[in-house]
């Protein structure tokens, strides 16, 4: 009897110690499975949040790409008149190359256009050239240099307003011993101004 009785202790040693193995087993495969679903969760959170930043900024291009849309109207529409006014362009100068008397107009235009510059050419050179020499020139020197050129510019307008502003800055020179800094911009600024009046 105690025999049995210990026999029957050591089987149900053995049989806890078996359980309890299999519980240390069965508690670490839930460990790592535990880990490795944690470890997937945590991956699939990173990629979720990729693809969210992705589709954020598909939106953000989809706005510009939208806001596009007019610009790219008025180009289109741009281009559009362009075109035809080429073609009208066009259609005139095949007009005019077939009209006799439109091309003999054209042709005084042009010799007018030519005879004028000649004319005036000389004139602008010479405001040129004092706008040039400003800074070298003394006082007396440019005031010669604009008397001439008043002759020159009455001789091609018969008279103009530019004359009596000129006239001006010559009355000025008489008082001026050295051209300063701010006379030379003042008349390079009035040189422009006459050059632009005969253009």
């Amino acid at each position: 009897m105690p025999e049995k009785n210990q026999m029957d202790k050591k089987t149900l040693q053995d049989e806890i110690t078996s359980l309890t193995n299999k519980m240390e087993s069965f508690s670490s495969i839930l460990e790592k499975f535990g880990l490795d679903l944690i470890t997937k969760i945590g991956q699939q959170n990173s990629k979720l949040h990729m693809l969210t930043d992705k589709i954020d900024e598909l939106n953000k291009a989809t706005i510009q790409i939208k806001g596009l849309a007019p610009q790219l109207n008025n180009i289109i529409e741009n281009q559009k008149y362009i075109e035809s006014e080429l073609d009208l362009m066009k259609t005139l100068i095949q007009k005019s190359t077939f009209s006799p008397t439109m091309q003999k107009n054209r042709n005084e235009q042009l010799d007018q256009k030519v005879s004028e510059i000649g004319a005036k050419g000389p004139i602008l050179n010479q405001f040129h050239e004092i706008r040039l020499e400003l800074n070298n020139l003394s006082a007396e020197e440019l005031k010669s240099r604009l008397e001439n050129l008043k002759e020159k510019i009455f001789e091609y307008t018969g008279g103009h307003k530019m004359l009596y502003e000129i006239n001006k800055v010559i009355q000025e020179l008489k008082s001026e011993e050295k051209l300063s800094e701010e006379f030379i911009k003042n008349l390079q600024e009035k040189i422009d101004a006459w050059r632009s009046k005969l253009l």
